[in-house]
């Protein structure tokens, strides 16, 4: 995670890093806030399938 935020860090532009992770995924969640991360409200993720699956 270190690595990926100096790449970013280093790229004209790019102000942070967003991922995401389910909210049924308590390792994930447990996890990132244990590396200082901080979960995000604000945002909402559409999806649509392209039925290729």
């Amino acid at each position: 995670m270190d690595e990926l935020r100096a790449i970013a860090a280093a790229r004209p532009g790019c102000s942070r890093v967003e991922w995401m992770t389910d909210r049924d995924n308590p390792d994930a969640r447990v996890f990132y806030p244990s590396l200082g991360f901080s979960e995000c409200n604000g945002k909402i993720v559409y999806r649509v399938d392209t039925g290729s699956a």
